[in-house]
């Protein structure tokens, strides 16, 4: 996972991923790593899309990353892993890689479809499900109020905690 506004490279431009980024890398013995990760891609007509992605490791490349955990896996582990990379696969798990959602349907959803895929999240949970009511909450507090987005943002942090109905992360006993 790499911390917010973490700079990154991609067809040469440099720009910041806003609210991090989080994918998986695949490396079977020495050979070289496989990473695999879903995004929003922008196209040409104005319209967003999802798509999975197989350069995030060299796009984040030399980024601060957050965390990075490693895990050994069993040969059916990596190749169920390996398809998942693939839309194809994607689909078949009941993954949709055609539709990017920054509040349902994003990064994170994917790499935890992975892990159930695995075995390591069992009941398939999705900590980003109930992310809807808190991106709206978000944008109704940043709403009009004026251009100073770094106070908003303090405030908004600070006001957080008064979220009753925040979603509840993993404790999931994965680790």
């Amino acid at each position: 996972m790499v911390t917010s506004l973490t700079k990154y490279t991609q067809d040469g431009k440099t720009g910041y991923s806003t609210a991090g980024h989080i994918w998986y890398v695949l490396q079977k013995n020495n050979e070289q790593p496989q990473s695999f990760g879903f995004t929003q891609l922008d196209l040409p007509s104005g319209d967003k899309t999802g798509t999975i992605t197989d350069e995030d490791d060299l796009i984040y490349e030399g980024a601060d990353k957050a965390g990075v955990i490693t895990i050994q896996i069993n040969q059916q582990q990596y190749e169920n892993l390996l398809r998942f990379g693939d839309e194809k696969g994607a689909k078949a798990a009941g993954f949709d890689p055609d539709h990017y959602d920054v509040a349902s349907n994003n990064c994170v959803s994917y790499v935890f479809k992975a892990l159930n895929l695995i075995g390591y999240n069992p009941k398939d949970i999705d900590p980003t499900d109930n992310m809807s009511f808190l991106v709206t909450k978000i944008s109704s507090y940043l709403g009009n109020r004026g251009n100073d987005i770094d106070r908003n943002v303090a405030n908004l942090i600070k006001n957080l905690s008064t979220i009753d109905t925040a979603p509840q992360f993993v404790d999931d006993n994965l680790i």
